[in-house]
């Protein structure tokens, strides 16, 4: 007899991938779940107040990583089948151009992040203690140290 699967899991499994940035086909292919059967619950969520496609929309919080990874994903769509109709095609550059913006975003709020900073130098050099100073750059290189083992999955 066929071990049976845990629903809700699953379709807490699918919830996150598609907030990752995955297609419906490729949650569908990874979790060995029925394209119609996501389309059902994607179609139950939104009409419970629970849309998936506003959730990922509103979480622009896309690793650029991720980013990065639907893009190829993207890429590899269009040159992976080269009979596709034009207006296939067309959807994937849109959802290309969307994703290459998201990207951009990203960065444009790094150098905001890293202007900020200069700022706080500044400031620091003419207002702290060498000293004090010199532990916020150890409390900063600390906190840098956090961010990348989590980005790696490292974190302890």
């Amino acid at each position: 007899m066929a071990k049976r699967r845990n629903t809700s899991e699953l379709r807490g499994q699918a919830i996150s991938l598609f907030l990752s940035g995955m297609s419906l086909a490729d949650i569908a292919a990874a979790l060995s779940v029925s394209l119609r059967t996501l389309t059902r619950w994607r179609q139950g969520d939104a009409a419970a107040g629970a849309s998936w496609d506003e959730q990922r929309s509103k979480s622009a919080t896309w690793s650029p990583e991720a980013l990065l990874a639907r893009i190829r994903e993207l890429i590899g769509q269009v040159l992976s089948d080269r009979s596709r109709a034009p207006e296939q095609v067309a959807d994937i550059v849109a959802k290309l151009t969307a994703t290459e913006g998201r990207l951009a975003e990203g960065i444009g709020n790094i150098g905001k992040i890293l202007d900020s900073l200069k700022v706080f130098s500044d400031w620091a050099a003419g207002h702290l203690s060498d000293e004090r100073r010199a532990q916020i750059i150890q409390d900063f290189e600390a906190f840098m140290d956090h961010l990348r083992d989590k980005a790696e999955g490292t974190e302890a």
